[in-house]
């Protein structure tokens, strides 16, 4: 399986006074839990802002205020790796496959930092006339662009050699050719950091083509979150795509939705900021819960691939790393069907798919009770060569699965996902 990641960062409470700093894991609706203790806790001694991924998941690099800094932390074997130091509140900040990366402004240079050293390897200066410059870069991929919003326009730098590949205007469909006046954020990028700045001032999508996508409802909730597949996305409590709205509901009295690193899950935080609810990009209902009590975490980062969950602490000034793995919640818990793919439920057509049923239950009982011509299931796995299409086209699957209600979930097949 292929397997991406995109982050959320959303307000979390934290444990009670007694700086127990226990999660509690558990599924809706069921009296058993469990209890999540950190395995390491990495002292910032200052309060955690701003929170991004890096090296595909196995890093993330925290910003602090009062000092100013980025602190990278490995999660995976959790250890700190440096800090870097920053002049004020308006130095940003973007961070690849294996690099972090600093626009200063009172300079107008932008530095890479290698995640190995965190120590300056190279810099370029952004021309004179340049006022504002935000970075972008996939977390996940070292090769991407590391795009550049500078001019009101979009750059591709070299992420190694920093070298301005050239100027990305957008195209078809697209009223300008110019980004929004002022600050061009709030934006983001794919995990591989090969598609989509979306810039929710513009209220549009761009693919990965630079070409409009999809163009969001006006004064809707001003972030975007980009699934993995970079053509998918969460927003307004919704999970939709760029080729159709996905028949997902609202999700009620929840604030903020986001993607994680495994196929469509994705997830929203109660407006009290007392629990996540995790949803697969296929299921309506929530599969799993993460709960606390007490003082508020900062923000929160998920990755199943490494399974981990790490959270900034206000009080203690401090990042605490929790083991997350969803193969053993579904072990001890009645965690109910979800379903897997081979990197997405967006397929290129005349190619073989794969989607994994994973469930508690007994995979050899599940049957499809309708599909698309010449699909099979087998051991809880559905394989499927898609026909020829000529544009974007849905195919609905159903599944029968014993003890549980009948699961649905669309497929998408286009004439390619390049």
């Amino acid at each position: 399986m292929k397997l991406f990641f995109l982050s959320f960062a959303v307000l979390l409470p934290l444990q009670a006074a007694d700086d127990s700093l226990t999660l509690k894991v558990l599924v809706p609706g069921q009296e058993q839990s469990l209890a999540l203790e950190p395995l390491a806790t990495i002292p910032l001694n200052a309060v955690g802002g701003e929170l991004r991924p890096a090296a595909g998941g196995r890093a993330i690099v925290v910003r602090t205020l009062q000092p100013h800094a980025l602190h990278a932390i490995r999660i995976d074997e959790p250890k700190a790796l440096g800090k870097i130091p920053l002049e004020n509140v308006h130095s940003n900040f973007a961070a690849n496959g294996d690099s972090v990366f600093v626009y200063r402004p009172a300079t107008k240079r932008i530095t890479r930092y290698p995640l190995t050293s965190i120590r300056p390897a190279k810099s370029t200066t952004l021309k004179d006339e340049v006022r504002f410059a935000k970075l972008l870069a996939g977390p996940s991929s070292s090769k991407a662009p590391l795009w550049v919003t500078a001019d009101q326009q979009l750059h591709a730098f070299n992420p190694s050699t920093l070298e301005n590949a050239g100027v990305h205007l957008l195209k078809e469909g697209v009223s300008s050719t110019r980004l929004p006046t002022r600050s061009p954020g709030p934006m983001a990028v794919s995990p591989d950091g090969s598609v989509l700045p979306c810039s929710m001032n513009m209220g549009r999508l761009i693919d990965r083509n630079l070409r409009l996508a999809h163009t969001l409802t006006p004064g809707n909730a001003s972030h975007a979150w980009l699934a993995p597949d970079g053509l998918h996305y969460v927003h307004d409590g919704q999970l939709k795509s760029s080729i159709e709205q996905l028949p997902r509901p609202a999700v009620s009295n929840g604030q903020g939705a986001v993607a994680i690193d495994r196929d469509l899950w994705w997830c929203t935080a109660n407006r009290g900021h007392h629990r996540l609810q995790l949803r697969s990009g296929t299921s309506d209902r929530v599969l799993l819960e993460v709960q606390t009590a007490g003082r508020s975490f900062g923000r929160v980062f998920i990755s199943f691939t490494h399974n981990r969950l790490a959270c900034t602490d206000a009080k203690t000034k401090s990042v605490h790393i929790y083991p997350f793995d969803l193969e053993a919640f579904a072990k001890k818990l009645d965690l109910p069907t979800w379903i897997e793919t081979n990197g997405s439920l967006l397929v290129p057509h005349l190619k073989p798919a794969v989607f994994k049923l994973s469930s508690n239950g007994e995979v050899s009982k599940m049957s499809l009770s309708s599909h698309p011509e010449g699909a099979d299931l087998k051991d809880g796995v559905i394989r499927w060569t898609p026909p020829e299409v000529t544009k974007a086209a849905p195919f609905r699957f159903t599944v029968e699965i014993p003890n549980e209600t009948i699961r649905s979930f669309t497929v998408f097949v286009v004439p390619d996902c390049q």
